[in-house]
């Protein structure tokens, strides 16, 4: 419900750690993460409003201009996923 959502929202916004709720979808066959909300320590941590990395992909591209760097980087995140997965743990 739309009252819940708010009260969520608004406690969420003032967890002292960077947070981001992401929901993944599926566009062309392909899962893309897409950033639906962070909070305010998020914006005051990593700097990048949801408007500037709207999903996964920019959000390595911002971050990791190398193109060999990022691949690394998303390589190693995407192993680590998938192996929480297996262990059945939410990610």
């Amino acid at each position: 419900d739309g009252a819940g959502d708010e009260g969520f929202y608004r406690l969420f916004d003032f967890v002292p750690i960077p947070m981001l709720i992401a929901e993944e979808i599926v566009v062309d066959g392909k899962v893309r993460s897409i950033h639906r909300h962070c909070n305010r320590e998020f914006l005051k941590v990593i700097g990048y409003k949801l408007e500037e990395t709207p999903d996964m992909e920019t959000w390595y591209q911002v971050a990791y201009p190398d193109s060999a760097y990022r691949n690394e980087v998303t390589a190693t995140f995407d192993q680590t996923v998938q192996e929480r997965r297996v262990q059945g743990e939410h990610t």
